[in-house]
C-alpha cells in the first residue's frame, strides 16, 4: 500500500524501473535493515522482476506465500502486473499499489529507453505524473 509520504515497501527492483519509481519509493535503506525478518517486518507491497535472462514465474508462489500484494514482471518487451487475490496472482492492467500507473503507461515510457537519454526520459515521466495528479 502507498503510505501518506507516497512510499511503498519494495522487495526487488531493476535499475531501469528503480529510476522511474524514485518518485514513489523513498530511502529503501531506512525502510529495511540489513536483516529482514518477515515475522517482524511487513511483507513488501510490490516486487519487480526483470526477466531478461531467466523467468521469475516460478517465484510467484514464493511471493504469494510471503504475502506480497503485487508483482510486476518485465521480460524486456512485455510487462505483467500480478495482483494477489485469495492467495493467487491475477493478471491486471492497472497497478493497485501505485494506482496512478497503468501497464500501458509504464510500457510507453519503457519503450522510449533507446530513443532518448535517461535524464530526458525521467523528466518526461515526472511531467506526466504531475499532470496525472
Amino acid at each position: 500500500m502507498l503510505r501518506s509520504d507516497n512510499s511503498c515497501n519494495v522487495f526487488s527492483l531493476s535499475s531501469e524501473i528503480y529510476d522511474i519509481l524514485t518518485l514513489f519509493v523513498t530511502d529503501l535503506a531506512a525502510n529495511y535493515p540489513e536483516t529482514l525478518t518477515f515475522i517482524v517486518d511487513p511483507a513488501p507491497d510490490l516486487a519487480i522482476a526483470i526477466d531478461i535472462t531467466s523467468s521469475s514465474l516460478n517465484r510467484l508462489r514464493i511471493y504469494a506465500a510471503l504475502g506480497v500484494t503485487e508483482v510486476w514482471r518485465f521480460d524486456g518487451q512485455e510487462l505483467f502486473i500480478y495482483v494477489l487475490q485469495d492467495q493467487v496472482y491475477q493478471v491486471q492492467e492497472q497497478s493497485q499499489v501505485l494506482s496512478v500507473l497503468a501497464k500501458s503507461d509504464l510500457l510507453a515510457f519503457l519503450s522510449k529507453r533507446g530513443e532518448i537519454g535517461e535524464n530526458a526520459l525521467l523528466r518526461l515521466f515526472r511531467e506526466w505524473l504531475r499532470q496525472e495528479n
